[in-house]
């Protein structure tokens, strides 16, 4: 029972989430290049620590971190002299693309909390 109910929990936060994105454009919530470094920045994360923390904490930690660190290096771009060449029309999905890390990290330490 304990199990069921667990799972449906994390099904229900998954759900809700998925419709919000859909119902919103689900395009827009999706970058390649954010999944994956979150995703291998994780990996590295788990492989690398050396604490006493679970394995499913550890890869919410590093989820988020890696997170973090993806919307800084986005931050960093973005302040850059030749990113958006003075066309004050790009700084919105610019902004967008560097909360994409940070969306991934956090969706992901969701689901592994409630592991």
């Amino acid at each position: 029972m304990k199990y069921r109910r667990k799972f449906f929990g994390i099904a229900l936060m998954i759900g809700i989430i998925l419709f919000i994105m859909i119902t919103l454009d689900f395009n827009n919530f999706f970058h390649l290049d954010a999944l994956l470094l979150v995703l291998i920045g994780t990996i590295g994360y788990v492989l690398a620590s050396t604490s006493d923390k679970s394995l499913s904490e550890s890869i919410g930690d590093g989820a988020v971190n890696f997170g973090w660190l993806g919307s800084l290096i986005g931050v960093i771009t973005i302040a850059s002299d030749e990113f958006m060449l003075g066309k004050l029309e790009d700084l919105g999905p610019a902004i967008a693309m560097t909360l994409h890390p940070m969306f991934y990290g956090y969706f992901i330490r969701l689901i592994t909390k409630a592991l």
